[in-house]
């Protein structure tokens, strides 16, 4: 597996600066790796139930999630896929994909809502878009090769080299 170089390391800077507690990817968790087409590989969980595709990065601080890491939101069909920023701590880019794990529509920078109330202001809802798979990611992960639709992502069977085990 080739690893897009400058983007790790830039990221494990990055993560050195964040105290690490409670990373949402626990370490005795199995990890999946999604590797987009300009060799960024991210390191990402796997939602599939009802209440993990609800909750996704609800309640998670950014300072737990490294910046090759996301969410993977897995639905068994494709549909209008709905999502909102309720008790978000840190902006998102929104990646949905067709079953081929190919770009459909990014969502960049959608912005973070601590807390329910929406007594300040409302809470970001994307508008409906058509997919099977959607790919969350931080927002402030700088990239030399910035994602955009056309492109196409591929799950990479072995433990890159580079990343943390078990």
């Amino acid at each position: 597996c080739i690893i897009h170089i400058g983007f790790f390391a830039q990221a494990k800077e990055q993560d050195k600066a964040a105290p690490k507690y409670n990373n949402f990817i626990s370490p005795s968790s199995k990890s999946y790796y999604i590797q987009h087409e300009s060799e960024q590989i991210y390191q990402v969980k796997l939602l599939k139930t009802p209440e993990e595709l609800a909750k996704g990065f609800s309640g998670i601080k950014a300072e737990q999630v490294a910046n090759h890491q996301g969410l993977f939101f897995y639905f068994p069909t494709t549909s209008e896929r709905y999502f909102w920023m309720p008790d978000t701590y840190f902006d998102l880019t929104i990646i949905y994909l067709n079953k081929d794990l190919k770009v459909l529509h990014v969502i960049e920078r959608a912005p973070h809502h601590e807390g329910t109330s929406e007594k300040e202001h409302a809470i970001f809802r994307a508008k409906p878009i058509k997919a099977r798979f959607v790919l969350e990611i931080k927002a402030d992960v700088s990239s030399p090769n910035p994602i955009k639709v056309g492109d196409q992502f591929k799950w990479i069977k072995h433990h890159p080299p580079g990343f943390p085990q078990k």
